[in-house]
């Protein structure tokens, strides 16, 4: 979907790393409904721990917390 085969043998390669790692924040971005402060959080702490604080927080008081620290 975003033009990049996953390649364990090239992770080391800065291009590459830079192009997957990029692939990967568009994806988690789309996840969370194209809200940055969500996505980077994800791309930093994992999906899930983005999903269980939106659960236990709501998406505004998440978004207003993160921001705010």
């Amino acid at each position: 979907k975003y033009g990049i085969k996953y390649d364990k043998k090239l992770l080391y390669n800065p291009d590459y790393n830079i192009k997957l790692g990029t692939a990967y924040y568009r994806y988690i971005k789309e996840m969370h409904h194209n809200k940055d402060v969500l996505a980077i959080a994800a791309y930093n702490s994992g999906h899930n721990a983005v999903e269980n604080w939106v659960k236990e927080y709501g998406t505004e008081n998440l978004l207003n917390e993160i921001k705010n620290n």
